[in-house]
């Protein structure tokens, strides 16, 4: 069942031209799909990642759609918090994010999403494992990378596992 509405982004490795990919972005076009192309992927790629790492946790914790974050207090002010942690971590990173804020980012995604329960939330809801440590984990493994803290992103990957399933390598 196709749930949401995104971007389809192809990025190529710097030594790849993009006339060298003109013909898979043809074949999508061909297909009816917008295909943009990415000169910078690493930050088509965080900027996903860290839209994300606010959603997923928040909602399998909260047990609630994406569309309620942004409208409770208690949920709007983790948003904030989160967010603002992930772009310190982005900037200290040298990354560069697709957007002036992610917390407007993600407020926006929340409303273009508000009905879906996020894949973190179905996957706590079913016992499956999640993917909080290749989402957020990968949050925190930057932060120690590039010298800072992550704590909340931290707190945020040992509240989900302790409300679900352990990952198989814990």
């Amino acid at each position: 069942r196709h749930t949401g509405v995104g971007d389809t982004t192809i990025g190529t490795h710097p030594t790849v031209s993009h006339d060298e990919i003109a013909p898979i972005t043809q074949a999508f076009a061909d297909a009816g799909i917008a295909v943009t192309l990415a000169r910078d992927l690493q930050c088509v790629l965080w900027s996903k990642l860290l839209v994300n790492a606010t959603i997923n946790p928040l909602t399998a914790l909260t047990r609630v759609r994406n569309g309620d974050l942004p409208l409770r207090d208690d949920t709007s002010r983790l948003i904030r918090i989160v967010t603002r942690e992930c772009e310190q971590i982005a900037s200290s990173a040298g990354i560069a994010l697709g957007y002036d804020s992610l917390e407007k980012r993600v407020q926006s995604v929340c409303e273009a999403t508000a009905r879906n329960r996020s894949s973190m939330l179905q996957d706590v809801l079913r016992g499956r494992r999640t993917e909080i440590d290749a989402i957020n984990g990968s949050v925190v493994s930057k932060a120690k990378a590039v010298g800072t803290q992550a704590p909340v992103n931290e707190l945020l990957v040992g509240l989900v596992k302790a409300s679900g399933v352990q990952d198989e390598a814990d």
